[in-house]
């Protein structure tokens, strides 16, 4: 496990007696990355008056709403997944696999002590669908919040205090360029120069957006192609992207892609971007009836409220076999005709 401080926001702001004690200072906070999990596990030090902590969305994030949610896991997990919460006056239901991040058990902690350990994983949920809602991928420059409470369980009825931080490892997940060590030991500089020069745009940046979900490619037309005969304009069938396991805190991504003849997955997939706008780079694992393939993909757009704007593909043939597959070598660069993929899962 690689251990980090916390970046803590400090706030010069009048606190209750009853909640002074709920103040973090940076001493008491630490991260691990554990890369088994994929994820941070945040200790915080069990002083005297703390009964419980809980991870909500930061009101010190510069985007932040008036309306203040816990954070969810998608998933149960060994760590705190079984610790209990009560909300006006009852405890919530705990056998769902969405779990609150809380911890109400201290234990043992080789850094402060004595300490409660929440596992925050790349992902978090916030809201419900009949409120505002949606997912957070966390990474490098994510705001979240430690709401301490006097009691346990996250027990409003005692005192409670917010503690904003945010997660800044103070490692470089980006060089210079905006790219990473990955994408640079899969793509030449040279491809990514002719891929540019053919008029595709490379977004770089650590912050790309969540693309959970499968997007309809439709219609696509060829941009251009170093394939004798291909002429720019020619359609192409339609195609579905989907794209899964977004994590930002290493900036890969899965993707698999589907249509009436071809499927395929990809493997190592890396993305970038920020602003909306991302650049993904993946190897992908073509199947077709006449045989299989294996191409190396550049995909850039900009996320919308229902799909992605302006999605340009950029693919080289790398092995095959069978028929119904360009030439190795060759490769081709085309875009969704109307500029939107709409979002379909």
């Amino acid at each position: 496990m690689v251990i980090f401080s916390l970046l803590l926001a400090l706030f010069l702001c009048a606190v209750p007696l009853s909640a002074e004690k709920l103040i973090l200072s940076q001493e008491d906070t630490y991260l691990e990355y554990d890369e088994t999990l994929e994820g941070f596990i945040l200790a915080v030090k069990a002083s005297p008056g703390l009964g419980s902590v809980l991870i909500t969305e930061s009101s010190a994030d510069p985007e932040g709403k008036l309306d203040v949610y816990a954070y969810r896991t998608e998933s149960r997990n060994a760590i705190n997944g079984d610790e209990k919460r009560i909300l006006n006056g009852s405890f919530l239901n705990n056998d769902e696999p969405s779990q609150f991040l809380i911890d109400s058990t201290p234990e043992p902690d080789s850094i402060l002590g004595e300490a409660f350990r929440i596992f925050i994983p790349s992902r978090l949920i916030f809201g419900y669908p009949w409120s505002r809602n949606g997912m957070i991928s966390v990474g490098r420059g994510t705001w979240l919040n430690i709401r301490c409470f006097e009691k346990p369980w996250a027990d409003y009825n005692g005192a409670w205090h917010d503690n904003a931080f945010i997660i800044d490892t103070n490692q470089p997940l980006v060089d210079k360029t905006g790219l990473t060590r990955d994408i640079r030991e899969m793509v030449s500089e040279e491809i990514l120069e002719r891929i540019e020069e053919a008029g595709m745009e490379i977004y770089t940046g650590d912050n790309p957006p969540i693309l959970e979900g499968t997007f309809f490619i439709s219609p696509i037309f060829l941009v251009s192609s170093n394939i004798s005969g291909d002429p720019p304009g020619h359609q192409f069938s339609d195609y579905y992207y989907s794209f899964s396991n977004q994590n930002n805190l290493n900036l890969t991504i899965e993707v698999s892609i589907q249509s009436n003849s071809v499927s395929g997955e990809g493997t190592g997939g890396f993305i970038v971007g920020e602003d909306g706008r991302f650049t993904i780079f993946v190897k992908n694992n073509m199947n077709n009836s006449g045989g299989w393939a294996k191409t190396a993909e550049v995909i850039s757009g900009e996320l919308a409220a229902d799909g992605i704007k302006n999605l340009t593909i950029s693919l080289v043939m790398l092995d095959k076999t069978g028929s119904g597959y360009i030439e190795i070598g060759e490769g081709r660069i085309i875009h969704d005709g109307d500029g939107f993929s709409e979002k379909v899962d």
